[in-house]
């Protein structure tokens, strides 16, 4: 099966100078990254330091709330883990948003929540 319109290279271009998508991945590598150098100390990335975030609760998830979480319990050990973590994700947090300024940063983050919200 052939394509019915071929991608030329100015497509292509303007594929790479408007895709929401190709800079939100971008940006989050590179955010990730800065939070992956942060935890590699302590053993762990940055999805792992979220999910013990998200365990870290003072009544436990409901397993239809958090089946993502593959049933896990946070531990004691878990829990000094993550306080552990939290000067790293300080620094790394200050680091990523210093990119932005104030405003920048606000706007950013409400338009990021605004393309989550409208997906449920």
């Amino acid at each position: 099966m052939t394509p019915k319109t071929a991608v030329t290279p100015k497509i292509a271009q303007t594929v790479l100078e408007n895709c929401m998508c190709l800079r939100v991945q971008r940006a989050s590598r590179v955010v990730g990254r800065m939070f992956d150098d942060a935890f590699r100390p302590l053993g762990l990335n940055n999805f792992q330091f979220s999910l013990l975030m998200l365990l870290n609760r003072p009544i436990s998830p409901t397993i239809g709330g958090l089946a993502a979480d593959l049933s896990m319990e946070l531990t004691a050990a878990g829990r000094t883990l993550l306080a552990e973590c939290m000067s790293r994700w300080q620094a790394a947090n200050a680091s990523a948003r210093a990119i932005l300024d104030k405003r920048n940063l606000q706007s950013f983050y409400s338009d990021l929540d605004h393309i989550a919200e409208s997906s449920s």
